[in-house]
């Protein structure tokens, strides 16, 4: 058994892929509600601020972002998960861990017009971390939106070659999910010329912590890039979900990563 990052991360090899979670699908797409993940909600002028500086991952976009999104009890839509995700990209240039986190239309764009369409995204991407490139044992993480509904994330594991997902909500996604995103990726990059796909490995699927509702995947998600990107233990649960949105609002706002979590 292989550890990623910390003991209470292990990705085993050979691990089989295990029963698909089908049953009782439909039922939970209901209660997740109609707002799908992933769909950008507009602010009005109060609601939203603008962010942008120069970061050694690269330039930040202006990007707005509804505030009212870290609400309790909202989804969060893929402007502030993006937004988030360049935060944790500026974390790890400047540590200088070998880890980057792509954003939210990647893998849907993958999926849906195929390598040609990403290509050039995952060659300016890795140009960028050239002094902690990802490909020299390190961590790509990248956020699959499920069903137009859930957020959940693809890990590529460099250094251990393997590929896993971590999932707050695995009864909703699936083994199907899983699988798909690991034969996906493996296809991807072996036509990159990344990998040769025979030393690589379907690793365990990461299901903890887990959430409790139907709205918190997108702060799960978050969270999980956060910290599982530099190393550190995933030990926030539900409980501390309404600390962490009003956290991330002040990360945002300040354009720096907390790593003490809420009470």
């Amino acid at each position: 058994m292989r550890t990623a990052h910390d003991d209470t991360i292990q990705i085993c090899l050979n691990a089989p892929f295990g029963k698909s979670v089908i049953g009782g699908k439909s039922t939970l797409r209901n209660t997740l509600g109609k707002n799908p993940a992933g769909k950008k909600t507009s602010g009005t002028a109060t609601d939203s601020i603008t962010l942008s500086d120069d970061s050694p991952s690269g330039p930040i976009p202006k990007i707005g972002y509804n505030r009212k999104r870290l609400n309790e009890g909202e989804w969060l839509d893929d402007t502030i998960l993006n937004r988030y995700r360049e935060l944790i990209n500026n974390t790890c240039a400047e540590k200088k861990i070998n880890a980057y986190v792509l954003n939210t239309q990647f893998y849907t764009k993958l999926q849906k017009n195929g390598i040609d369409s990403i290509k050039k995204q995952l060659q300016k991407t890795d140009k960028k971390t050239d002094e902690n490139s990802f490909r020299n044992k390190g961590q790509l993480l990248i956020p699959i939106n499920v069903y137009e509904n859930h957020w959940c994330c693809g890990v590529i594991d460099f250094k251990n070659k393997v590929i896993f997902c971590y999932d707050s909500l695995e009864m909703y996604s699936g083994q199907v999910t899983y699988e798909k995103f690991y034969i996906t990726m493996i296809d991807c990059l072996k036509t990159m010329g990344w990998i040769t796909p025979d030393e690589w490995e379907r690793g365990v699927d990461i299901i903890d912590p887990k959430q409790t509702n139907g709205v918190d995947c997108g702060v799960f998600l978050s969270q999980f890039m956060k910290y599982y990107s530099v190393g550190k233990p995933l030990h926030f649960t539900q409980a501390h979900i309404n600390g962490i949105r009003a956290q991330m609002r002040r990360e945002l706002d300040g354009k720096k990563l907390e790593y003490e979590l809420p009470n």
